[in-house]
């Protein structure tokens, strides 16, 4: 599927029609949805997005890629935390995309890595996807903490582009 700026900011499954009980830019009711419903799915955003909690993607055979329409989108969190936990125990096939003109905005001083990939799970970014401006607030032994990305054993994170800053 190819982002166009006149796409509709919709969830869509494969190439199929959109998923009507998805609202549009809402990355809480896409990530629930695939959860509900295992497969392939393309959320596509035309604004930026704020998250309140941590979005887990956590069922297996849940796949969804993020990509921005038009420019880049920035989904962030209003609280410190994870942006993105991908993974649960037990599950297999769990993997997250984020594609061109997304961009997953840490916090200042947080106590947490932006997305944690656990059990297995995988994590790819694509050209012009960014990860950018988190920051650690923990001391001593904070392992990923702070970090872009945290990844966990038998765990996959794959850059096919992007940029961590």
């Amino acid at each position: 599927m190819q982002a166009t700026p006149d796409a509709p900011e919709t969830l869509t499954e494969g190439v199929s029609q959109p998923i009507a009980t998805v609202a549009a830019n809402n990355v809480a009711q896409a990530v629930s949805h695939v959860n509900a419903n295992a497969g392939e799915y393309t959320l596509l955003l035309s604004q930026n997005v704020t998250v309140s909690a941590e979005q887990n993607l956590n069922a297996s055979n849940a796949k969804l890629t993020i990509i921005g329409i038009g420019a880049e989108r920035q989904i962030s969190r209003t609280t410190d935390g994870r942006t993105f936990l991908i993974g649960a125990s037990g599950q297999t096939g769990i993997e997250l995309t984020i594609g061109a003109n997304i961009t997953l905005r840490g916090r200042t001083a947080n106590n947490n890595a932006v997305v944690t990939v656990q059990q297995g799970a995988a994590f790819t970014m694509l050209d012009g996807s960014k990860i950018t401006e988190n920051n650690s607030s923990a001391t001593g032994d904070a392992t990923g903490q702070g970090a872009a990305v945290s990844v966990f054993a038998n765990s996959a994170f794959t850059m096919k582009g992007g940029t961590i800053t």
